[in-house]
């Protein structure tokens, strides 16, 4: 038998809007009228003590050691925030963003399917 830890606290992760601070963090994506629009923010995730062992399995590198944080972020994370951001963000136009309630429904929306969907991979 071997035996890992896989932190289950919850944990942050900072998206950047500046893609000279940490490239593999940097969300940006383009609205409905072609401008860029880059996000920052911070999402707070952790493991479910359930499936924990799954989630190891899963997504730990060999390089990693017993650490998966940094696969979680890079492999679930990261891509589902800028699926999410560039397919619902591609809806809307620049002005919304800036002056539009569009914006914090986008907020919303954003926090909502990023939990669904990371709640169902652990």
């Amino acid at each position: 038998y071997r035996v890992h830890v896989v932190d289950c606290r919850t944990q942050r992760f900072e998206l950047s809007d500046n893609p000279k601070d940490d490239q593999d963090s940097y969300i940006n994506f383009l609205s409905s009228d072609g401008f860029e629009i880059s996000l920052n923010g911070i999402v707070a995730y952790r493991v479910m003590e359930d499936r924990a062992a799954e989630i190891y399995v899963l997504y730990n590198e060999d390089s990693n050691g017993d650490s998966v944080s940094d696969e979680i972020v890079n492999k679930i994370i990261t891509p589902e925030s800028r699926s999410i951001c560039r397919i619902n963000g591609s809806k809307l136009t620049t002005v919304q963003f800036i002056t539009g309630e569009e914006r914090t429904i986008f907020q919303e929306n954003l926090e909502k399917t990023l939990k669904d969907n990371c709640a169902k991979q652990g």
